[in-house]
């Protein structure tokens, strides 16, 4: 599965939106530099968007930062009991991605380890071991969810409980 931000994707779309951009400044005989360059960074972004869209119910080309849903902030959630940590969950199962074996585990398994203290560090997490596993579906049924760890159960708790691939 290939991402945004994958090396060869980027380059892909920084050299496509480059032609363009040379392209339309051939053209267009008021394009300075720095227009030209607002002009390819405005591609760039579009080009990105229209690969990680999801278009008429399709699955994206390629997986953008929403893939494993759409970034957000713990701190700023009105949750009832607060997440202490960002967890990777297989969507429709009450497992979650063990930041050191890198496999997922269910929450009752006393050696999980699944808090991530960042949303970007959960994502990357997600990201790798999607690319080890390349028999999972496309898209990957991940989700990046708050959760934290009880002391008294020993467990680790999911806050919104085990979210399914369809509503």
């Amino acid at each position: 599965m290939q991402f945004l931000g994958d090396a060869d994707i980027d380059a892909t779309i920084a050299d496509a939106s480059r032609l363009a951009a040379e392209a339309v400044a051939r053209s267009v005989n008021r394009m300075d530099a720095t227009r030209l360059a607002a002009f390819d960074a405005a591609l760039q972004a579009e080009i990105a968007r229209l690969l990680s869209d999801h278009h008429a119910g399709e699955s994206p080309l390629v997986l953008g930062p929403d893939a494993f849903g759409d970034p957000f902030d713990l701190a700023a959630l009105p949750l009832a009991r607060p997440g202490t940590g960002y967890a990777v969950q297989y969507l429709d199962t009450d497992t979650l991605l063990d930041r050191e074996r890198r496999c997922f585990a269910p929450v009752r398994d006393a050696t999980l380890r699944a808090l991530f203290p960042r949303f970007d560090d959960a994502y990357d997490a997600a990201r790798l071991w999607v690319r080890a596993h390349p028999e999972t579906p496309f898209p990957p049924p991940l989700a990046i969810v708050p959760a934290f760890f009880d002391d008294l159960m020993q467990r680790h708790v999911l806050i919104y409980g085990v979210l399914t691939q369809a509503p």
